[in-house]
């Protein structure tokens, strides 16, 4: 993971606090996902599939015919518990889980091209765009990470870049859905 990278995911940490709503997208074709904890829920396009490897705290989506085994569409969100909850102590543990599942979902050639802010269950959120080269093309995704204390929660999307930018709007539209529920 290059530098600026980390560097990016400490800043967005930072500045989480000042986030401003996304405004809402548009109606989803859904079935619903639970966590079997009770930590989340969130809505996938209907059709699709997912596997949840709960030892990773990791729930894969994937439509039932793939157009491109190259770089095939998917969603992951990565859900895990914090040891510590105290919030500063919790933020650098967060930080430390985000990059670990980053390292996880993408390779050295991978470049972040943009980055902002959102709200993901009316929780401030980090946006990361990344892509890289392909041989017959360009693959492209995005990162949303949100960190609230005692948690750390991941989306992970990506695909060729064309149906990454037809597959989109539905990503935001997944992340309109979710609705994080932490036992108190």
């Amino acid at each position: 993971m290059t530098k600026k990278l980390m560097l990016l995911i400490c800043l967005g940490l930072i500045i989480l606090a000042a986030c401003e709503p996304q405004a809402p997208a548009g109606a989803l074709e859904e079935e619903a996902y639970t966590d079997p904890s009770g930590l989340f829920t969130i809505a996938y396009p209907l059709g699709w599939l997912y596997s949840a490897d709960e030892t990773a705290g990791v729930v894969t989506f994937v439509p039932a015919q793939q157009d491109d085994p190259q770089q095939p569409l998917m969603v992951k969100v990565y859900a895990a518990p914090t040891p510590s909850t105290e919030v500063n102590a919790s933020g650098e543990e967060a930080r430390a889980l985000f990059e670990a599942f980053m390292q996880a979902n993408l390779d050295a050639e991978y470049q972040v091209y943009s980055t902002g802010e959102t709200d993901v269950s009316k929780l401030p959120a980090v946006v990361i765009d990344f892509g890289k080269p392909l041989e017959d093309g360009f693959a492209a995704g995005r990162i949303v990470l949100l960190y609230a204390p005692g948690y750390a929660v991941a989306f992970f999307g990506s695909a060729s870049q064309t149906q990454w930018e037809a597959f989109l709007p539905t990503f935001r539209a997944i992340l309109d859905t979710f609705q994080f529920m932490p036992q108190e």
